[in-house]
């Protein structure tokens, strides 16, 4: 999560871009997951942004999404 106060500014995907970078340096490391509030616009544009995709799963009220490496 990124504070109010600093959303908007990039931070947030930069932050997702580095991860993605780092784990798909990782052997083992075929895809990423993540889970947000099915409202949450913001999240879900920025997933989509970096190459997420919807799994059509709900965990625990939220969309699951996953990246896969190529």
């Amino acid at each position: 999560m990124v504070d109010t106060e600093y959303r908007r500014t990039g931070y947030g995907e930069r932050a997702m871009l580095l991860a993605v970078e780092h784990m798909q340096l990782l052997e083992d490391c075929e895809e990423i997951f993540v889970s947000f509030v099915q409202g949450n616009k913001d999240a879900r544009a920025l997933y989509e942004k970096i190459g997420f995709l919807d799994t059509g799963m709900v965990e625990e009220e939220e969309l699951v999404y996953v990246f896969r490496f190529a």
